[in-house]
C-alpha cells in the first residue's frame, strides 16, 4: 500500500513538474511573440522630396536602454569619397520605451533603400518612395477681347517637351517667341519644362471676319508631347459684326 501510495506521488509530482514547464515555456513564448509584435518601424505613406518626413519606431520597454539606427544606401554626403554603402541617419540609445519619433529629408524624388534595427536584432531592409508634391499638372488662360494671358504648369521636369497651341482657320496671333514656328494652324516649339515652374504666354488673339457666322472659335487646345492639357476649357471664341 505504501510503495503504491509513493509511486501515486511520484507520477503526481512529475505531472505537475511537466505542467509548470509547459506553462512557464508558454508564457515564455507568448512574452517573446509580444515583444516581437510591439516591435515596429512605420513608414509615412507619403513621402515628399524637400519635406521633413516623420518615421516611428514603436518598441516595449526593456532593461536599459534600447538602440535604433536607420541606415540608407547610398553615398554618405558627410565622406568625400564617391561610395555606395550603407551610411548612418539616425543612431540613438534610448531610454524607456516607443514610440519615438525619427525626422529625415528627402532632397530628391527617387526609389531608397533604407533598413533599420532595433535593440540588438538583425536589420530589416525595406524600399521607401519619395515623390514630388510640390504641385499638381495645371493649364489655364484668362483674358477677354482679342487679349489673353496661357498659363501652365508642369508637375515634372521635362526635357525638350513639344508644346503645341491650335488657333481656328483665319486667326491673327501675336505675342509668340522667335522659337515657336507656325505647322498648319498650330504654333508648336520645344521647351524645357521645370517641375512647379509656371510658363506664361500674353497673346493677341484676332479672328479675322468673313461675315459668314456670328461666333467664330480662335483657340481650341493645348498639347504637351500630344496630350492634350485643355481639360474643361472652353474654347475661346470671338464675335464677329
Amino acid at each position: 500500500m505504501k510503495r503504491i501510495t509513493l509511486l501515486s506521488a511520484i507520477v503526481l509530482m512529475y505531472g505537475c513538474s511537466m505542467e509548470t514547464t509547459e506553462d512557464f515555456s508558454t508564457l515564455n513564448a507568448s512574452a517573446k511573440a509580444q515583444n516581437s509584435e510591439e516591435e515596429n518601424f512605420i513608414v509615412p505613406e507619403l513621402i515628399c522630396e524637400g519635406e521633413e518626413s516623420t518615421f516611428v519606431f514603436e518598441f516595449p520597454e526593456k532593461p536599459g536602454k534600447t538602440a535604433l539606427k536607420v541606415q540608407l544606401y547610398g553615398d554618405d554626403p558627410s565622406t568625400t569619397e564617391e561610395i555606395e554603402e550603407w551610411y548612418n541617419i539616425f543612431d540613438e540609445q534610448i531610454e524607456g520605451s516607443g514610440p519615438v519619433d525619427f525626422y529625415y529629408t528627402f532632397e530628391e524624388a527617387g526609389d531608397y533603400s533604407i533598413r533599420y534595427q532595433i535593440g540588438g536584432g538583425g536589420f530589416t531592409e525595406l524600399m521607401v518612395t519619395v515623390e514630388n508634391c510640390g504641385c499638381e499638372e495645371s493649364f489655364n488662360y484668362e483674358g477677354a477681347g482679342d487679349t489673353y494671358t496661357f498659363i501652365y504648369t508642369p508637375a515634372e521636369d521635362m526635357e525638350d517637351a513639344h508644346l503645341t497651341f491650335t488657333f481656328a482657320q483665319s486667326v491673327s496671333v501675336e505675342g509668340f517667341s522667335e522659337n515657336w514656328t507656325w505647322h498648319g494652324q498650330t504654333m508648336q516649339s520645344n521647351v524645357e519644362l521645370e517641375a512647379c515652374v509656371p510658363l506664361t504666354w500674353k497673346l493677341t488673339l484676332q479672328k479675322k471676319c468673313d461675315g459668314s457666322t456670328p461666333n467664330n472659335n480662335v483657340w481650341t487646345d493645348f498639347k504637351v508631347n500630344d496630350v492634350s492639357k485643355k481639360g474643361d476649357l472652353s474654347n475661346i471664341v470671338q464675335s464677329c459684326p
